[in-house]
């Protein structure tokens, strides 16, 4: 881990990029961080606020932490450091609203020259209404004031918004990042033991929050429900009916470490229904997976992956997850059946 963003794994190009910068004086007034959920961009917005601004308070008092954890009804409108230096913001519910960015222009108005940082989390989830409004102040914005955007899919923001913001994008670990941050995480991952990391970073893809979800508390147990959901859907007569008898009571967090597993064995039945003769020599592949593989060929594997993500991403958002799951299992008993979405 590189010292610049002392709080993030990898993305070392980009850490070298904005040091440079914040030594030559040229850092951007309006810098989106992009990519995949769970890669370190909130908190590589909060490193690079504390280096711009010069105080660390946010991370001495566990402030960030909170921030970067607290959900739900807990959020508050607008958070705001110690010393009046570092804003951030991220949606309430299921989008930012007219009233958090309100807040945010009334102290923006009294700031006085010293640096100061406004970091805006889910900036995808800014509606076409605040975009514009704030369009202004973004292009015209105070002396030694900074945004920071943060945005997990930056195709869903408006183009006259990115256009304003200099980019970097946020790709998964390299595998020697990935391989510290397990070392570093141990802890709070119990299945590790055994396990080949190489192993461990394909399945996540490279992803740490997406390892510490498969490979954390309940990990194990997510796996073995995650799988005999792909053979209720592959096997069963009746598979609507079977998952929902088992699913009466359905916990969040544990449901979307299901989803996750889900993602996770779609892509090795991808895997095993398109390049077999490859996919007969991973490892990390079970038996239980390759069983199911042969019904999911000619693209059916991807088009239920594909179902599979916008699910994750819902159950993200608030949305009902009994409603995630009716639209799960309705949509991949179909494309089993050589339907059309």
């Amino acid at each position: 881990m590189t010292t610049f963003f002392p709080h993030v794994f990898g993305h070392n190009k980009i850490q070298q990029y904005l040091a440079a910068a914040i030594d030559n004086k040229r850092i951007a007034n309006t810098i989106l961080f992009y990519g995949e959920e769970g890669l370190g961009k909130s908190t590589a917005a909060l490193d690079l606020a504390s280096r711009i601004t010069g105080t660390t308070r946010i991370w001495d008092e566990q402030i960030a932490s909170h921030w970067l954890t607290v959900e739900g009804d807990n959020i508050e409108s607008l958070y705001r450091s110690p010393d009046g230096k570092i804003f951030y913001m991220k949606p309430q519910h299921m989008e930012l609203n007219m009233e958090q960015f309100r807040l945010l222009l009334e102290n923006i108005i009294i700031l006085d020259d010293t640096p100061h940082v406004c970091i805006i989390d889910e900036a995808q989830s800014m509606g076409a209404a605040i975009a514009n409004a704030w369009l202004k102040t973004l292009e015209e914005p105070k002396e030694n004031l900074f945004f920071i955007l943060v945005s997990h899919d930056i195709t869903r923001m408006l183009p006259t918004v990115i256009s304003r913001a200099e980019l970097y994008e946020f790709t998964s670990l390299d595998y020697q990042s990935f391989e510290l941050f397990l070392n570093k995480q141990k802890k709070q991952l119990p299945d590790l033991q055994g396990r080949n990391y190489k192993d461990i970073y394909r399945i996540s893809t490279g992803n740490p929050v997406i390892a510490i979800e498969l490979f954390g508390e309940n990990g194990m147990q997510c796996y073995d429900k995650a799988v005999r959901f792909w053979e209720t859907i592959t096997h069963s007569s009746l598979p609507y009916t079977q998952i929902f008898e088992s699913n009466k009571k359905i916990d969040k967090k544990e449901f979307q470490q299901e989803l996750l597993w889900c993602m996770s064995i779609g892509r090795n039945i991808m895997l095993l229904a398109n390049i077999p003769e490859q996919a007969e020599t991973i490892t990390y592949i079970t038996e239980r997976e390759r069983a199911i593989a042969q019904i999911w060929s000619d693209g059916k594997a991807e088009k239920a992956l594909e179902i599979l993500k916008v699910a994750y991403n819902a159950c993200q958002r608030y949305i009902s997850t009994k409603n995630i799951l009716d639209m799960i299992v309705i949509n991949l008993c179909l494309i089993k059946n050589g339907g059309e979405l």
